[in-house]
C-alpha cells in the first residue's frame, strides 16, 4: 500500500488477500479461476487454430501437404486447426516458416 494525496492505493495482491480472507472464499475463487482459465484457453486455442486454417487455405495447401511441411501427420494438423493441440512458441515459429508468413501475437485491452 502507498498513500498519495491522502488516498490509499493497494496492489492487486493486497486487495485479493483482503477479499479472500477465509478458506471458503479462497476455495470459491480457485474453483472459478480454474474454470474461467480453461474456457479462455480453449477460446484462444480455437482462434489460433482458425487463423492457421485460413492461412493454410489461402496458401492453397491441403492438410496433408501442410503436414509434410511441418514434418508431422495430417491428424496433427487437424488438431491444430481445431484448437485441440497445445502450441508452443517454437511450434508456432515452425508453422510460420511452413506458411511463409510471420506470426503476430497481440494482447488487447
Amino acid at each position: 500500500m502507498f498513500i498519495k494525496n491522502n488516498v490509499k492505493f493497494y496492489t492487486h495482491e493486497e486487495v485479493k488477500a483482503r477479499m479472500l480472507n477465509t478458506p471458503a472464499k479462497r476455495r470459491e475463487y480457485e474453483k472459478f479461476y480454474k474454470s474461467y482459465s480453461v474456457i479462455v484457453k480453449k477460446e484462444i486455442e480455437h482462434e489460433i487454430g482458425e487463423e492457421i486454417r485460413q492461412a493454410r487455405k489461402k496458401k492453397g495447401f491441403s492438410q496433408t501437404e501442410f503436414a509434410k511441411r511441418l514434418k508431422t501427420s495430417r491428424p496433427a494438423v487437424s488438431r491444430i486447426e481445431n484448437g485441440k493441440q497445445n502450441l508452443t512458441i517454437e511450434y508456432l515459429t515452425k508453422i510460420s516458416y511452413a506458411l511463409e508468413k510471420p506470426i503476430e501475437i497481440k494482447i488487447h485491452d
